[in-house]
């Protein structure tokens, strides 16, 4: 591990004993690709009691597109779609300067599974999820676009 790698992992462990209110120890801290806006870190950790949690922290990167949210912005967003009853995991534990000074960050609950598209459509192992794929889309897609400025004056 490089010393900046274990700067950060040094750093994330003090931040989630802090917010957690518990003692946490993170074993493992990865890069995870996509995301030109934002960095997206995948966080090996346990808990007090030994309990394994696998966690995503979405921070702000170094530069942004035009018209993109930020991190501060994007954690409101899905706090309200929690709220409409979204399937997502909630942010969790918020923090500015975490990864980069002035930079907002939140944590969000690992998921597994595949989410590359090409994979979805092609991968026979996936058909049957398919086939209440487009269904599931709607149900979703529906909850969100119930999430409006005027509804959620925050946004």
């Amino acid at each position: 591990m490089h010393a900046a790698e274990s700067e950060v992992q040094a750093r994330l462990q003090r931040f989630l004993s802090e917010a957690s209110g518990g003692e946490v120890r993170v074993h493992a801290v990865r890069p995870l690709l996509g995301g030109a806006c934002q960095d997206n870190l995948r966080v090996d950790l346990s808990l007090g009691a030994g309990e394994a949690l696998t966690l995503v922290l979405r921070s702000d990167a170094a530069g942004s597109l035009p018209e993109s949210l930020g991190r501060d912005a994007e954690r409101r967003v899905i706090e309200a779609a929690v709220a409409a009853g979204v399937s997502t995991p909630p942010a969790r534990w918020p923090s500015t300067g975490l990864l980069r000074e002035g930079a907002h960050a939140y944590f969000l609950e690992w998921r597994e599974g595949v989410a590359i598209g090409r994979k979805v459509v092609r991968d026979e192992a996936l058909a049957p999820a398919r086939a209440g794929l487009p269904r599931r889309l709607a149900q979703e897609l529906a909850r969100l676009h119930a999430i409006t400025p005027a509804t959620h004056p925050r946004l």
